[in-house]
């Protein structure tokens, strides 16, 4: 679509539909900020106060921070009057880059998540990784060409748009939204599937409130993003093809961070009850941040095995039999180490 042959009745339409666009993507930033204010005091207690940098916090930093640059440059993208075509793509370019690279970080930690539902089997670990590297080489490879089609052309409207983008290939986009889409289906089948199979017997316990029931609802949600996506590329307006863009980023980014800051408020509280037990001052029912424990789960139950423990806290296997875990809980308990091998896996 040509800029010289716009009517003005659809140059208006036009400048509206990018205003849209413009709007959700402040809202996207928004949402982020407030997630991060609701969350910044546990985020402290449980990344920044280590000093020690593990596999999972570098990948939940980055998911958590790549906004900084993204959401910048799609503000100039939307705002910033006088910018020229190169550099109108060169904006579009890097801000759409590093969603789509915040976005992937988000889904590792989500494929974490599955992980540990499933019990941290070899084969899931090897059937992940290979979902996982599979499918993002088809994303990445067609958001790349994505950017390729794009061309700019000076502003009809310079007053009202700051970037005109004169053509694309929409296929393209509407692809990748469709992998992810794809993507989140089968995670949201392995979840369904874990949940029932090695969770069935505490449904009311805290690992399934959190892994099965709170992820299962913000890999919903996802989902239903990336329809939207699909739906707005497919059938929509050209202006409205990344109108969901920034939205999607901004979910992807929260609900995985989401995720590991309940996982881990959950592996330390699980901590600390098994010593209470051990050292014979066991307390009832303690305080939860961000779930309840249901009546019928007991502090006296293990609710991670040591192999899961390991993957929440560092990501991996790197935490060995031996290995001594300083265990921070509120001001007035304090803190003290825990060693992960005298506790026998459920």
């Amino acid at each position: 679509m040509s800029s010289d042959g716009l009517l003005p009745i659809e140059l208006m339409q036009s400048i509206s539909r990018l205003r849209d666009v413009a709007y959700v993507d402040v809202i996207s930033l928004a949402f982020n900020l407030a997630d991060y204010l609701q969350t910044s005091e546990w985020e402290y207690e449980y990344f920044w106060s280590e000093r020690k940098w593990t596999p999972v916090k570098a990948i939940y930093l980055t998911c958590r921070y790549l906004g900084i640059i993204d959401y910048p440059l799609a503000l100039v993208y939307h705002h910033v009057h006088g910018l020229t075509p190169k550099q109108c793509q060169i904006l579009f370019t890097i801000a759409g880059c590093s969603a789509l690279t915040a976005a992937t970080f988000g889904e590792i930690l989500m494929f974490l998540r599955v992980y540990i539902l499933s019990g941290c089997t070899r084969f899931m670990a090897w059937y992940l990784t290979i979902h996982f590297s599979s499918l993002m080489l088809v994303i990445f490879s067609f958001a790349m060409l994505y950017l390729k089609s794009l061309s700019f052309s000076k502003s009809p409207a310079p007053e009202y748009i700051s970037c005109y983008m004169e053509s694309s290939d929409r296929s393209r986009l509407g692809v990748m939204y469709a992998m992810v889409l794809l993507h989140q289906l089968g995670v949201l089948s392995l979840s369904f599937w874990f949940g029932l199979k090695n969770f069935r017997s505490r449904r009311n316990g805290p690992l399934i409130q959190i892994l099965y029931r709170d992820g299962t609802i913000y890999v919903l949600l996802v989902t239903v993003v990336a329809v939207s996506n699909m739906v707005v590329v497919f059938t929509g307006p050209v202006e409205y093809q990344t109108l969901f863009l920034t939205a999607q980023r901004a979910i992807h980014s929260t609900m995985a961070t989401r995720i590991v800051l309940k996982m881990r408020e959950m592996a330390r509280r699980d901590i600390l009850n098994r010593t209470r037990v051990q050292d014979g001052i066991m307390s009832s029912n303690p305080d939860m941040d961000f779930a309840t424990v249901g009546e019928d789960s007991s502090v006296s139950a293990p609710w991670f095995t040591r192999r899961q423990h390991e993957f929440i806290e560092a990501g991996g296997p790197s935490i060995l039999s031996r290995h001594v875990i300083t265990v921070g809980t509120d001001s007035t308990e304090g803190a003290r180490d825990i060693e992960l091998d005298r506790w026998k896996p459920l």
